[in-house]
């Protein structure tokens, strides 16, 4: 047995970005319903610590749109500032939508807390290991079913109902920071395979 390959090819940053001095909060690879869960726990948390910002990834481009429009209504209505990400790269809003593409490993790399999309909705969670590599406090919701051997790996992973997400997210720092308590290492099946052929 050799274990997940996704613990062996972790995707590494690939550039190095200036991480705001306020708590950053990034809502990753989130499908349709997760946005507004994360924005309502978002707006809860900016009522205690109003220098925190939010990234918010969708998984799927096509759904840029939807959630931009959905964003800039929620930041009207709590007299909140967001950009797009694709239009100004910097932190400097309430909330940033991440509407490109191959950048979320480079935003986990300066996350404090991710939020990881794909658990709240039923579709089996998403790689928590790219997020761990950095240490970052991981929440995610219970519906990993996809993702059951990488979550066992991963100490320190927050799972939540949907419900208690805000609460979660105000009290962040009693989570743990996440570390990856075992890899996988392909070179020994590499190097049988190099002497087979």
């Amino acid at each position: 047995m050799i274990g997940n390959i996704k613990l062996a090819q972790i995707p590494k940053a690939t550039k190095q970005l200036l991480k705001p001095k306020a708590l950053l909060v990034c809502g990753a690879s989130t499908h349709e319903g997760e946005e507004a869960l994360i924005l309502n726990a978002f707006g809860a948390l900016k009522k205690e610590e109003r220098s925190a910002k939010l990234l918010l990834v969708p998984r799927h481009p096509e759904r840029f749109e939807a959630v931009v429009n959905m964003v800039e209504e929620f930041a009207h209505n709590e007299s909140m500032r967001f950009h797009r990400y694709s239009q100004n790269k910097t932190f400097d809003s309430d909330i940033m939508v991440v509407d490109v593409l191959g950048e979320l490993v480079n935003l986990y790399a300066i996350s404090d807390v991710v939020i990881l999309g794909g658990a709240f909705a039923k579709v089996g969670g998403h790689n928590a290991a790219e997020a761990a590599q950095f240490g970052c406090k991981i929440i995610s919701g219970e519906h990993y079913f996809n993702q059951r051997d990488i979550f066992s790996v991963i100490e320190g992973l927050e799972l939540v109902k949907e419900e208690e997400l805000p609460k979660v997210l105000c009290n962040h720092s009693a989570l743990k920071e996440t570390k990856i308590l075992q890899t996988t290492d392909l070179n020994p099946i590499l190097e049988t395979i190099k002497r087979e052929l």
